[in-house]
């Protein structure tokens, strides 16, 4: 089985644009498996939550004999 990564495109209608010099590249009349892949929006609000409860995470654990790594 052959995996290809291509750009590709829904359009307003809901169907899927594909590049049709890719399609060339692929067989006709033949079953494809479709693996499909979005990038996720990254919210900068759940970041910063993230990044506030790891830091409390890590500081709550955090003793004074740790100190001696402050300088490292």
């Amino acid at each position: 089985m052959k995996a290809y990564e291509i750009p590709a495109r829904i359009s307003s209608a809901g169907a899927l644009e594909i590049p049709a010099d890719f399609l060339k590249r692929l067989p006709t009349n033949q079953l494809l498996k479709l693996i499909v892949l979005v990038d996720e929006t990254s919210d900068d609000e759940d970041n910063l939550d993230w990044s506030r409860l790891t830091q409390k995470q890590f500081l709550a654990n955090y003793d004074e004999a740790d100190a001696i790594y402050d300088g490292v």
